[in-house]
């Protein structure tokens, strides 16, 4: 591992919340607005996920996200494309299973993060030996972020899979602030929040009271 994928890993350790543009929830809101008030109450890393724009706008989108996360320090990600996550010299790619291979990923992006969405226990099982650098699972409840979910989870079933986990985990689908406690004594490592965020009526605050929570 070569020292800048070292570092950006050594900051993705001490990542635990993992928040996401806008996509259909934006509803009149600026995208870079949303943005600008997850990272001012604490988040931890960014992910592009914009299903609905053209490659071109997503590229314009992924250099301006690019400069404001240098200037505090937030982890970048971008979700599925692996040219726009290296054209905007994003911090790395999150590739879901039906994405390009992450060793064609790996090969573009040596220095970079690479993370990767699981929805069974034999996804999970098999990402932990993939030169990956950390594993999502879920959903864990129902979710509207997506337009054809994948079947939920489960507590249960996520408690089974974590007694496999070899890297970094993000947990993710209908998880709330409400709902944050009954995770707390998990081997969990990061938890991605959309809808319970995005929606807040204040931004920022919400951000930051989930952020205390985890913390």
């Amino acid at each position: 591992m070569n020292k800048k994928r070292l570092l950006l890993t050594q900051k993705l350790k001490k990542s635990k919340l993992y928040c996401f543009t806008p996509d259909k929830f934006a509803g009149n809101r600026k995208i870079l607005d949303i943005v600008k008030k997850e990272i001012a109450g604490g988040a931890d890393i960014i992910q592009l996920r914009e299903k609905r724009l053209s490659h071109r706008d997503l590229l314009k989108l992924a250099l301006k996200i690019r400069e404001i996360t240098l200037k505090t320090d937030t982890l970048f990600i971008v979700n599925d494309f692996i040219d726009i996550a290296y054209f905007s010299d994003a911090d790395g790619v999150h590739l879901g299973q039906d994405d390009i291979p992450y060793t064609y990923a790996r090969e573009l992006l040596r220095d970079k993060l690479i993370g990767i969405s699981t929805h069974t226990l034999n996804q999970y099982k098999k990402a932990q030996e993939y030169d990956v650098d950390y594993t999502a699972i879920g959903p864990i409840y129902p979710t509207s972020s997506k337009d054809i979910p994948d079947k939920p989870v489960g507590v249960n079933q996520l408690k089974k899979i974590l007694k496999y986990k070899k890297k970094p985990t993000v947990i993710i689908g209908g998880i709330k602030l409400d709902n944050l406690h009954i995770f707390k004594d998990m081997d969990i490592d990061i938890v991605a929040i959309i809808t319970d965020i995005i929606l807040a009526n204040d931004i920022k605050k919400r951000t930051f009271l989930i952020k205390t929570f985890l913390n």
